[in-house]
């Protein structure tokens, strides 16, 4: 495999793993948000866990993954 593609390919890499790293602190940091507001106005936990499905469905679905 040519020298350059190789580096480049690498490269590619890396930035997809950081990007999972940042998106995980991401979704860790909305789920406290939409607990903290579920408490804040009194939402059901069954629409927190609808709320939090669809985001994980989201990100599955994302072409970064």
């Amino acid at each position: 495999m040519n020298e350059k593609l190789q580096k480049t390919y690498y490269i590619i890499g890396i930035i997809q793993r950081i990007s999972m790293v940042i998106l995980t602190f991401c979704m860790i940091g909305a789920a406290y948000k939409i607990y903290d507001l579920s408490l804040k106005f009194s939402i059901e936990m069954k629409e927190i866990h609808q709320l939090v499905t669809n985001l994980y469905n989201m990100i599955h679905r994302s072409w970064l993954f």
